[in-house]
């Protein structure tokens, strides 16, 4: 299973159309054929596609999988409504830690899990 520091191959697109926001993170998981298919879409939820300015960042362990990824976001979604704007080897996902302490504060304060 690969881990958050491994997934360091980004790319960032932006899109007017949170709907199309969805459409990316399937093909994140489709596009990341081995290892964890759910890391290379952390962070790409509604609040941070809002907070970026309508751009979300997707990480993928290998760059085949991120070409994967652009790949097939090329062919199936319309270029008018999304489009790269950056596109890194070395963008490690540093969700995971912080995600873990988050959980654990939460659960040592009581709180309810998200």
């Amino acid at each position: 299973m690969t881990e958050h520091a491994d997934h360091r191959f980004s790319a960032t697109l932006s899109s007017p159309d949170l709907a199309l926001i969805g459409c990316l993170q399937a093909l994140a998981k489709f596009s990341q054929e081995t290892g964890n298919n759910i890391i290379p879409c952390e962070g790409t939820e509604e609040r941070d596609w809002r907070a970026a300015g309508q751009k979300v960042t997707f990480r993928f362990s290998t760059a085949l999988y991120r070409d994967l990824f652009k790949n097939e976001v090329r062919r199936l979604l319309p270029a008018n409504l999304v489009r790269f704007v950056a596109v890194s080897d070395n963008d490690p996902s540093c969700l995971g830690p912080d995600l873990a302490a988050l959980s654990i504060r939460s659960e040592q304060s009581g709180a309810s899990p998200v």
